[in-house]
């Protein structure tokens, strides 16, 4: 076994070096249609085991052949090049193959995941608080857990007997699509969710927010909730943290910040006055 990845580290050195020399002389992979994959690349998972040569060359053609998000000629929200530490990680951790369930099986990752998330918390304005933090698996779920926070502290005993109240969501009309769907997980119910419009900037219009929660308090209904955006996926337009906040405080709703695709500015000197206010946030989350 130890023999085998000797063997394949040393064929991943000569390949991921000859990927980033065609990178370099090739950033942008041919394009192959949909309905010629199968014909254009051998795919096919066979019961007998495939000859190490033959294993290596198709293994090779694939790799090249897709498409070089890294290279700068990609243009995708989603992707921003490569990071030298960052790919250490992902190599280190698909190496060591820890899980972080339990401190028995992780040892000092749970070290280096609290200092994370300290820091973290000292950058946002957390510190002086009681905090918690984790590293899900992407903006939809944090959004996930900050609703299913602010139900469980506004309906406390729907965790075990199920919602009993009415209860109303509040969120951008340019908001992911993740807060309609997490309403039908959590069993908040979609129709329970309220989009308020926004200006010009793709901001929320606080005005619209309060008079949208005025008249829900109005027929009987409970505002728990408010999904702030750091970053629309389109326009990439910031709410007004500051501002919400005051409206949030004022009705007992909770103030959740997805910055999945903006959050990262409070690294920033220069862009972080773009969440200003974030520290008087319920949660928050970001995509690093």
């Amino acid at each position: 076994m130890s023999k085998n990845i000797k063997e394949d580290l040393n064929f991943f050195n000569e390949l991921v070096k000859e990927l980033l020399e065609d990178e370099v002389n090739n950033p942008v992979s041919s394009v192959c249609p949909p309905e010629n994959l199968t014909k254009r690349f051998d795919l096919s998972l066979n019961f007998e085991p495939a000859i190490e040569k033959d294993f290596r060359e198709k293994l090779r053609d694939i790799v090249l052949n897709t498409p070089k998000s890294s290279s700068n000629l990609f243009f995708n929200q989603l992707f921003g090049g490569r990071q030298s530490k960052a790919v250490l990680g992902d190599l280190l951790s698909v190496l060591l193959n820890n899980s972080m369930a339990t401190y028995k099986i992780c040892g000092p990752q749970v070290g280096v995941e609290k200092e994370v998330l300290n820091k973290i918390s000292q950058i946002i304005g957390y510190e002086n608080h009681n905090y918690a933090g984790t590293f899900p698996t992407g903006g939809s779920m944090s959004n996930f857990m900050s609703l299913v926070m602010a139900r469980d502290k506004m309906d406390v005993l729907s965790k075990s007997q199920g919602i009993s109240k009415r209860l109303i969501a509040y969120t951008s009309e340019n908001a992911h699509y993740s807060v309609s769907k997490n309403a039908s997980f959590s069993g908040l119910g979609r129709d329970n969710v309220r989009y308020i419009a926004c200006d010009k900037k793709g901001r929320i219009k606080e005005k619209s927010l309060i008079l949208q929660v005025k008249e829900d308090i109005k027929n009987g209904l409970t505002p728990f909730y408010l999904n702030a955006t750091a970053g629309t996926t389109v326009l990439g337009a910031f709410d007004a943290i500051k501002e919400l906040s005051v409206i949030c405080k004022k009705h007992n709703i909770w103030l959740h910040v997805d910055g999945a695709f903006g959050g990262t500015v409070i690294f920033s000197n220069k862009y972080k006055h773009l969440v200003e206010g974030i520290e008087l946030s319920d949660s928050f989350c970001f995509n690093a």
